[in-house]
Order: C-alpha cells, then sequence, then structure tokens
C-alpha cells in the first residue's frame, strides 16, 4: 500500500519579528517613486471564483480613443494618457464574460483598477491540456484540445511537476493523487466545491471523474493550500466542470482491453433567457480487470494471473443553477456513487473471495457573488458514505468483515474585498461526522474546523510589480490538542514575463477514520493512538518565464522547496506481518521544472521533471520512504496533420525502496509510453469524434508498488457526440 503520514502542539513562530518588515520593504525598492505628470491607470484582470491573473486580455475606452492595451501574464497592464474626467475601461477575453470598471482621472494622478472577469464555459469538440502559471505556485490546466489518451482525471493531473497518481492495477482502480511524496489523504480535491475525498479513507479517487466534463484543474501545492482546511496538507486540487450556459447534450461510449466497457453524458436545459439552469448527467463503467503480469524478483519471480480484480461503477447527478446577469448565482447538487471492486490482495497474499463494496450520496447548496471589488461564496452540504469490507476465505488470516457509515456536515464561506491599498478575505469552515462501524473502537462523532484571515497588497510600476500575501488559518478539531495556528507569507515579483517567487508556511492535518479506527482488509490493523501530522517552516523558491512570437508561445518554470512532515502516518508491518500506521518524521525537499512549446494550434510540446528526496528522519529508520520516487518526468506532445489529431505521451518513475530502513529489494526504475488518434466529424444534425488509446504501447511490465501490478499494453476505442454545438 502506499505508505502515509504530525504531532499536535503549537506552532513556533520562524525568524525574528523583524524579518517580515524588512523583506516587504527591500521589494518595495523596486517600485519607481518619481510622480507622473500624465495619468496613469494600473489595471489587474483576475477569474471570479479562483482569483487568478488573466493573461492577454484586451482592455480598451470606448469614446476615449485609446489604443487597446492587453495584460501580461500577470494579468496586469498600465494604461496612460486618459484625459481628465470619468472613464469606462473594458475588458475583453475569449472564453469569459466581458468586465468593466471605471476611473477618475487627473492630469498627474495614478489609479489603480481591479476587473474580475467570470469564465463563460465553451463546449468544444475535443479535450486536452494547456498548463498555466499563476500566483501561489497554483497551475491552472485548461483542457481544450484532445488527448485521447487521458482516460481519468488522474492522467491528466500526473502532467504536472511533483504530482503522481498511485494506481494499483488496471482501468477501474483507484487513482490516488500524491503531490511531492506526499500520501493520498494529505491531497484535497474539490470538485465544483464538493470534496472528492472519501470521508472514511481520506483520499480521493481521479478515476471517477471524466476529463470530458472538466473545464480546468488548479493545482496549488504545499503549505499555501492549508486555507483550504482539512486534508490539505500537501495541497489542493480545484476541479472545475463543464457547465453550458444553453441548452445542450453530450454522451460518449468506450470499450477497451481486459473487458472494459463504459458510458455517460449529460444535457443541460437552459431556456434562452432565463437565469435558471437544469443538468442531469452520469456514467456507468466495468471491467473484469484481469491480467497476467510477471512477479517481481522482490516476490520470487516467474508469472502469474492477477484474479478478483473486477470493477463496476456508477454515479450519477443532478444540477439546478440560477445565475441571474450580474446578480449573484446559486446551485443546487445532487450526486450519487456506487462501486464494487474485488480485492485482489497483494501478489505474495492473492484472495479470490475478498471484496469492496461502497455507497456514497451527497447534497450540496451554494452561492457566490462578485462586484469586481467585493465577493463572496457560501456553501454547505451533506453526505452519507457506507462502505463494506469483506472476505470470507482470505489466503491468511482469519475472515473478516467490517461495514461502516459515515454521515458527514460540511459548510464554507469566505469574503474579499478591498480595504485601502490591502485586498482582505475571510474565511471560516467547519466539519461534522456521525460515525457508525461494526468496529467497537470507532467513535461516535468528529468535529472540527477553522477559520483564516488574508491580506494581499499589490504596488510596483513600470519597471515591474510587487505582491505581498500573508494568510493566516486557526484550525480546531477532537482529534486535535488546542487550537493551532498556521501561517503563510509569499512575495511575488513581476516584470514583463517574468515573475520571481517565494513563500514561507506552516499547516496541520488530523488522522484519517480508516488510520484511526477501521480494519481495510487482512493482516492490517488500524491504530487510535495517532498524533496529527504538522509541516513546520515550508520553503518554496521559484521563478517561470513566458515568451512570445509570430505563430509560437512557450513558457518555463523552475521551483525549489523544503517541506519536512512532523510525524507524516506510514503503515509498517511488525514481527508477525500485521500491517499498521504510526506517526513518523520525514524530510522533504526537491526541485521541479517545466517547460512548454505551442506552435500555432497545429502542435504543442510539454516536458515536466522533478527531483524530490522523501527521507526517513526518525532514529531508527534510514534512507527514502518506501515507494517514493526521486525522479518522475513527463514528456507529452500533440500534432495535427489534416483530419487527424495525433497525441504521444512518455512517463518515467524512478527506482523506489520497497522495505523501511534498508537499500535492498529496491524496484528498477521504468518508462511507459501511451498514443492516441483522434478524427473530429461533423454531420448534418450531429458533431463529435472517434478516439483510440493505447495504453503501454511498448508492452513494458512495470508496478509501482511492488505487490500491486500494472497491466501491460490496453487499447481503448471512444466515439462521443452530440447536437452541433451541443
Amino acid at each position: 500500500m502506499f505508505i502515509r503520514r504530525p504531532r499536535a502542539a503549537w506552532l513556533r513562530p520562524v525568524g525574528p519579528a523583524w524579518v517580515g518588515p524588512a523583506v516587504v520593504a527591500a521589494l518595495l525598492a523596486v517600485a519607481p517613486a518619481a510622480a507622473q505628470v500624465e495619468s496613469v491607470v494600473r489595471i489587474e484582470v483576475r477569474e471570479a471564483g479562483s482569483d487568478h491573473p488573466l493573461a492577454d486580455v484586451e482592455i480598451d475606452v470606448p469614446g476615449a480613443g485609446q489604443t487597446l492595451v492587453r495584460t501580461g501574464a500577470d494579468g496586469r497592464a498600465v494604461l496612460r494618457g486618459l484625459p481628465p474626467g470619468r472613464h469606462t475601461l473594458r475588458a475583453r477575453l475569449p472564453g469569459y464574460t466581458p468586465g468593466q470598471g471605471t476611473v477618475d482621472a487627473e492630469n498627474g494622478l495614478r489609479l489603480e483598477l481591479l476587473i474580475r472577469l467570470h469564465p463563460v464555459p465553451v463546449e468544444l469538440e475535443g479535450l486536452s491540456v494547456q498548463v498555466r502559471g499563476s500566483r501561489d505556485g497554483a497551475r491552472t490546466i485548461t483542457m481544450d484540445e484532445p488527448n485521447p489518451e487521458d482516460r481519468t482525471l488522474g492522467d491528466v493531473v500526473e502532467r504536472l511537476p511533483g504530482v503522481m497518481v498511485v494506481r494499483r492495477g488496471g482501468p477501474g482502480s483507484p487513482a490516488v493523487p500524491s503531490i511531492r511524496g506526499s500520501a493520498g489523504d494529505q491531497v484535497l480535491v474539490l470538485v465544483d466545491g464538493v470534496a472528492l475525498n472519501s470521508p472514511l479513507t481520506g483520499e480521493a479517487d481521479l478515476s471517477q471523474v471524466d476529463p470530458a466534463t472538466v473545464a480546468r484543474v488548479t493545482v496549488v501545492p504545499g503549505a499555501r493550500a492549508g486555507r483550504y482546511g482539512a486534508g490539505a496538507l500537501a495541497g489542493v486540487l480545484l476541479v472545475e466542470t463543464r457547465s453550458p450556459d444553453t441548452s445542450s447534450a453530450r454522451a460518449r461510449m468506450e470499450l477497451g482491453s481486459l473487458g472494459s466497457w463504459a458510458m455517460g453524458g449529460a444535457a443541460t436545459l437552459a431556456p434562452s433567457g432565463g437565469a435558471w439552469r437544469w443538468t442531469l448527467g452520469g456514467q456507468w463503467s466495468r471491467s473484469a480487470g484481469d491480467f497476467e503480469y510477471p512477479v517481481p524478483e522482490v516476490r520470487g519471480g516467474g508469472a502469474a494471473f492477477r484474479d478478483n480484480a473486477d470493477v463496476r461503477d456508477l454515479s450519477g447527478f443532478v444540477e439546478s443553477a440560477w445565475a441571474p446577469g450580474g446578480g449573484p448565482r446559486l446551485r443546487l447538487r445532487l450526486h450519487a456513487r456506487d462501486v464494487a471492486r474485488g480485492s485482489p490482495g497483494t501478489v505474495v497474499q492473492p484472495s479470490l473471495t475478498g471484496r469492496n463494496e461502497e455507497q456514497r450520496i451527497g447534497l450540496l447548496l451554494q452561492g457566490d457573488g462578485d462586484d469586481g471589488r467585493r465577493g463572496w461564496s457560501a456553501s454547505v452540504g451533506a453526505d452519507r458514505s457506507d462502505a463494506l469490507f469483506d472476505d470470507p476465505d482470505p489466503p491468511f488470516g482469519e475472515a473478516y468483515h467490517a461495514e461502516s457509515e459515515v454521515l458527514q456536515l460540511d459548510g464554507r464561506g469566505e469574503g474579499h474585498l478591498p480595504v485601502g491599498a490591502v485586498e482582505v478575505g475571510l474565511g471560516v469552515d467547519g466539519r461534522l461526522q456521525d460515525v457508525r462501524s461494526t468496529d467497537v473502537s470507532a467513535p461516535g462523532s468528529v468535529a472540527g474546523g477553522g477559520g483564516w484571515i488574508r491580506g494581499r497588497w499589490l504596488g510596483g510600476g513600470e519597471r515591474g510589480s510587487v505582491e505581498v500575501t500573508g494568510t493566516l488559518r486557526a484550525d480546531t478539531h477532537d482529534l486535535l490538542d488546542g487550537l493551532v495556528v498556521s501561517p503563510v507569507l509569499s512575495v511575488v515579483l513581476a516584470r514583463a514575463e517574468t515573475s520571481l517567487e517565494a513563500s514561507l508556511g506552516n499547516t496541520v492535518s488530523a488522522p484519517d477514520l480508516s488510520d484511526l479506527f477501521f480494519q481495510e482488509g487482512v493482516l492490517a490493523r488500524a491504530n487510535p493512538d495517532l498524533a496529527p501530522e504538522r509541516v513546520r517552516g515550508e520553503v518554496e523558491l521559484g521563478v517561470r518565464h513566458t515568451m512570445r512570437a509570430d505563430g509560437w508561445s512557450g513558457a518555463l518554470g523552475l521551483s525549489a522547496f523544503r517541506a519536512d512532515v512532523e510525524g507524516m502516518i506510514l503503515w509498517f508491518p511488525d514481527h508477525r506481518f500485521v500491517w499498521s500506521p504510526r506517526n513518523v518524521d520525514v524530510r522533504r525537499r526537491g526541485l521541479e521544472a517545466t517547460g512548454e512549446l505551442r506552435a500555432g494550434s497545429r502542435s504543442r510540446l510539454q516536458a515536466d521533471v522533478a527531483w524530490i528526496r522523501v527521507e526517513y528522519a526518525a532514529p531508527a529508520l534510514d534512507g527514502p520512504v518506501v515507494y517514493r520516487p526521486a525522479l518522475t518526468a513527463d514528456l507529452s506532445g500533440a500534432l495535427t496533420t489534416g483530419v487527424l489529431e495525433w497525441t504521444a505521451r512518455w512517463r518515467w518513475v524512478g527506482a523506489r525502496r520497497t522495505q523501511p530502513g534498508t537499500a535492498l529489494n529496491e524496484l528498477p526504475g521504468y518508462g511507459r509510453l501511451d498514443a492516441g488518434a483522434r478524427w473530429p466529424f461533423r454531420l448534418p444534425h450531429i458533431a463529435g469524434a472517434l478516439e483510440l488509446a493505447v495504453t503501454n504501447l511498448l508492452d513494458r511490465s512495470a508496478s509501482l508498488l511492488a505487490d500491486y501490478p500494472l497491466p501491460g499494453r490496453t487499447v481503448t476505442l471512444r466515439i462521443q457526440a452530440g447536437p452541433p454545438g451541443g
């Protein structure tokens, strides 16, 4: 299993009290102080909701004869020479609702204007990934061109440096994200504000999410994601699904190797001129999942067959949204999922009778509003999860039958407004879990929550800009000792197409219910004495540069970080080979590099490399934490020739240790090549695409985890279609 995760105590201040003011004062020195004779308007354009800066936004002043200006990579532009008087500035960007702002210009006056644009999802025939840098070290993945080999959201997010997806088998098996060597339950995944993470295990299964339904994904790594609360110790994935503003419909069907079938779709009814919109969607998939594999030498060698690996997954949702022009928006969403899997066990303890069944149903009410300067958002939700782990005839140990039920209530609210030269944000969140289980040690209820305050100051001039953001979060939880305070400070310097960023912060996370109370299989035992996980003094430095010329564009990024974890919860076997979790101090540090090159709309190339060292810091343990590769790399590209679109991706995973405290039985690194082809078509009353994807084209045998082999070459054929423009 992928091994996991700190200790509750008050956070220590980092550095002398004068360090923060001194850093800010030094950074301000880059801003020119000379007064201007003409009026100068510094404009900043951000995306409403995510607050990310938007590049290439066209800004003009109707009736003032002003030449168009465009925002740079930092979302900022400068407009000079406005005649005295009141002027309305317009901001336009494809894919967003046009926005505007008003300024009162005077000669010699320097003005600042913030404009927020609301995204307008556009239904496109294809799907692909384009990674854009943004503030707070985040990366936004926009999905607007085809990548047939991206079968799940896990395939998409794994293109980012430092992000790895842990799989334990073939199609339909769980795909759990890890950021910078973290455990899966240290990554919070929010899909349209709904936590994808299981209330029991804390892990998010990305195999549930069809990439065709996703508009964009924002990844915020490290302590800067701490303001999102429980489960975000290593980072957060913010997933936004497509939500057409007009009536539309889309369906897909696919079949593939290992007895895999899938179908799904969604339909939206949006009356013309009305404020209401209704959407209904769902998907069904199944896979036999059985395949032959070579047994690793560390497990005896030879060949074996992966039996009892079948999966059946059914999910759906219904949503009603109210979005009047320019006013607050409301959304009510009901979602449900039912999944049943075989539990084949490990390659040394295979089971033909183990089963795992999970059902989940939830209701979410959301609202938000934004007038360009002030904004708010709030949500409240209820979620019920039922899980069954059963094996009447395991290969080792006694038969087990474990049932658990969790009713979870969540609430979250936040807002932002300007206070002088500072934008202030406030937020609060809370969670209550009612737990019932056949395990007699399970608690009746667990509650926790927190609040945060953030201040952001923006300054600078022609030579560049400086942005300073400070966040302070306070958490309380039944599994934490008292109130825990976690500060984060980040500074961004930007000039033209280059930005420099530094951050320093702390974060904390309580243990998960499964680690504390629930048995998940044979020879596994939970630990009710686990302490929380803590990250103190996480440091990150980064630089990013974008390039543009006639017909092509590119970007380069490099970052370095240190993010040690106190009391990371990891699973270890005892002398009887019974596995259980315990708290272990861990050192984490690494380098991440990313590059992207696009030539028009017909070709693109993206490369990401990460070197991340995750090592035990406990006295009795030594070396890298098991199954954390130091080196990972991803190279992907696409080319359009005539009516066909070709894609390819090569992924390298470096060597991993399999046993704590020893270099014996190390798994060698492996590389896998995926490829795909796509043929868009348009008929009189239907438009769509036919896609062919080949995973592991060279049929390389591999396993990220020694006891959970990955299948060889698999082929998937997919067709998606709907009314033209739907």
